[in-house]
């Protein structure tokens, strides 16, 4: 009897050491994986939080064109095959600066956009014109000249006026398309709206700038003072109803040929916010 007694006190011994060792080796199989886990967890939220950095980054560059310029000067937006602009490049920026662009308050490079389009010229061979508009208007200057194009309406030469070292006289004479100049109207001491990029002046040599008081300079270009008579018939003369005209008041441009006094036959301007 004694002897089966002391078989069951080793087999009771036997059970609780051998709980015991389940127990304690459970206790550690948990800890171990809970904390392989947190470590894994901690990881893959480290690397969705750069990520979420690199793509905050990519974001601000694009919409932000003074971050990131090498990669902002790669967009361009495209009416149609010849007809597209795109933001102000580096090089473009050291052509333009001292000339077209001067140092100031009012506009950045990156208010403005450089606009590729095609024309008809007075050979009626089509051409590549170069201007630099507003962005709140390049939309339409791609438009209006598409419908110009379209419609085979002839304009001489469209150049950047840096090529005239932003010389307004020497442009106009040459019956040079142009439109971004910062500069002062001539005479005023107000900025014109060139400055901003919102006027554009089309074949100003058959379209002049008509005003009193300037004695020789009555009209600009001067070379186009035989053009202030409107009452005569000439080719490339602005009128309203014309193809260009249509072009860009139906769009919601102004055109300085319905002033009263001076009488800019030449520009069509856009109110911007």
């Amino acid at each position: 009897m004694e002897k089966f007694k002391n078989i069951i006190l080793v087999v009771i011994i036997s059970l609780i050491i051998i709980l015991t060792i389940a127990i304690f080796y459970q206790l550690i199989g948990n800890n171990f994986f809970k904390n392989d886990g947190k470590g894994k967890e901690t990881e893959v939220d480290n690397e969705i939080s750069e990520t979420k950095d690199t793509t905050t980054s990519d974001n601000q560059n694009v919409n932000n064109p003074n971050i990131g310029s090498e990669i902002v000067s790669t967009v361009r937006t495209t009416l149609c095959e010849g007809f597209y602009y795109e933001p102000i490049s580096d090089e473009l920026k050291a052509y333009i600066t001292g000339k077209s662009y001067k140092e100031n308050e009012y506009i950045d490079y990156s208010d403005l956009r450089y606009v590729t389009v095609k024309y008809v010229d007075f050979n009626n061979e089509v051409c590549e014109g170069k201007l630099i508009v507003n962005v709140q208007v390049a939309d339409d200057i791609l438009a209006i000249f598409k419908e110009l194009f379209d419609a085979k309406y002839q304009i001489e030469k469209i150049r950047l006026i840096d090529e005239y070292d932003a010389n307004d006289d020497a442009s106009m004479e040459d019956n040079n398309t142009s439109a971004f100049n910062f500069r002062l109207i001539d005479g005023q001491d107000t900025i014109s709206d060139h400055s901003y990029g919102i006027a554009i002046d089309i074949n100003p040599l058959y379209n002049p700038y008509v005003r009193r008081g300037f004695g020789d300079r009555d009209v600009l270009p001067v070379n186009g003072t035989e053009y202030a008579d409107r009452t005569k018939d000439f080719e490339h003369k602005i009128v309203k109803g014309d193809v260009c005209y249509n072009a860009f008041i139906n769009r919601g441009w102004k055109w300085g040929g319905e002033w009263n006094s001076p009488i800019d036959y030449q520009h069509f301007y856009k109110a911007i916010s």
